[in-house]
């Protein structure tokens, strides 16, 4: 699955993919909306894709946005601007066992009709 993603998408300049190593656990795929090469902001990606009836999800909020932490330990937000970008712009594509190859041509085939109406 990880493979067909990366070949799927990996020609497209609005998007950075994962780096796969040997070690990597491969339990998710987080692909990145590359700032400027969008008209469109994550959480739109996001409705756009739930329109076609694929779910994503973000993996993982920064620490300094959890609210335990930023009442604990009084982190600023404006702090972490990095992180803040990173989060802003990312999204888990689905990744299971039982994906079928059909659904997973559906996944990239949604995002490059979503590429082709917002990307710049």
């Amino acid at each position: 699955i990880i493979d067909r993603y990366i070949d799927g998408l990996g020609q497209f300049e609005g998007f950075i993919l994962p780096k796969i190593n040997d070690g990597h656990a491969k339990h998710l795929f987080v692909i990145q909306l590359v700032p400027g090469k969008w008209s469109i902001s994550r959480n739109k990606f996001i409705e756009e894709m739930n329109k076609r009836g694929i779910g994503l999800a973000v993996h993982y909020k920064p620490i300094h946005i959890l609210s335990y932490y930023q009442n604990k330990y009084n982190y600023n937000i404006n702090n972490y601007p990095r992180a803040n970008n990173i989060y802003n712009n990312i999204v888990s594509l689905p990744l299971y066992p039982n994906l079928s190859r059909e659904n997973v041509n559906y996944i990239i085939n949604s995002i490059l009709e979503i590429h082709n109406q917002y990307g710049k």
